[in-house]
């Protein structure tokens, strides 16, 4: 059973952060015809955002969700779960090697299952 997930948080350096993108959009305004600049910071996709805190809900929340609620619930925990293990079990443990290209060859034969 699934309590809670716990992760550290990713000190990305300024402008480099993978999941957020900074827009910047002009501002035209209708009574004085200027022009300003609007930057803002948006979420975007990203292999990063997988990687979040996750409290489930406690029994008392869950009896106030809807049937199809707890089962989309439950189907979205057990697929992070299984993307989690996979990732754990077999991706950390060659990524050195993978990186380093010392376990090309033996790595497609092993992801293929």
């Amino acid at each position: 059973v699934l309590i809670r997930t716990e992760v550290t948080e990713i000190q990305w350096k300024p402008g480099k952060d993978l999941t957020r993108k900074t827009v910047t959009r002009k501002q035209k305004n209708k009574r004085t015809k200027q022009i300003r600049k609007l930057t803002e910071t948006i979420k975007v996709e990203s292999f990063f955002n997988f990687f979040h805190a996750y409290d489930p809900p406690d029994e008392e929340e869950l009896n106030k969700m809807k049937e199809e609620e707890v089962a989309e619930l439950e189907t979205v925990m057990e697929s992070e779960y299984e993307a989690a293990m996979a990732f754990k079990e077999r991706i950390i443990p060659h990524a050195v090697a993978w990186f380093t290209g010392e376990d090309k060859d033996s790595g497609d034969e092993d992801m293929s299952d």
